[in-house]
């Protein structure tokens, strides 16, 4: 259309690159719409494929904090020599709880 309408019209002296401009101006839109809407698309399919991306729920929320709090508590956590085996680890784990 605009090409239809650079063909048949002449533009003001002031403005002789209004029809370029307007391509432009037409053009970019219509790039950002289809940008936009394939990133959109693109968004839907991954979460059709794999489903939308799960919040931290209460529970697991719980059991962070849970497990925070047991390492700051210096009561229960004892700091352990690096010569220690895993199973008394476990004993002693097993032990303070």
């Amino acid at each position: 259309m605009l090409h239809l309408a650079e063909a048949l019209i002449t533009p003001p002296a002031r403005y002789p690159d209004l029809f370029p401009v307007l391509n432009v101006l037409v053009s970019a839109s219509i790039f950002v719409s289809v940008w936009l809407w394939s990133i959109k698309r693109g968004v839907e399919i991954s979460w059709a494929l794999s489903g939308p991306p799960k919040s931290k729920t209460r529970d697991s929320h719980d059991r962070e904090s849970r497990r925070l709090s047991l390492k700051s508590d210096g009561a229960r956590v004892r700091r352990r020599s690096a010569h220690m085996q895993s199973g008394e680890v476990i004993k002693e784990k097993i032990q303070t709880l």
